[in-house]
């Protein structure tokens, strides 16, 4: 064998032990981008869960308080006549 063949050789091994960390990294990168996607979906799930029990929790308020208002001048009438 020739020293070119013996070049041509040694670079199809590096160039095959490239290939392979390539196909590792592809694969990591992969895995790591589901994580990113499973992430940033449960964060917007969650947000959106806090964001329904803020605008309930505000709705509830704003129709309670002049409930409350009312009740609790009644309350305090009644105390007063008893």
């Amino acid at each position: 064998m020739t020293r070119l063949d013996h070049r041509i050789t040694a670079l199809e091994n590096r160039i095959g032990t490239l290939e392979n960390r390539f196909e590792g990294m592809e694969s990591r990168l992969e895995k790591e981008v589901a994580r990113w996607d499973e992430r940033f979906f449960q964060l917007s799930k969650d947000t959106l869960t806090f964001t329904r029990a803020v605008v309930t929790t505000a709705a509830v308020v704003a129709v309670s308080v002049p409930a409350l208002k009312d009740v609790a001048s009644l309350l305090i009438e009644l105390v007063k006549a008893g």
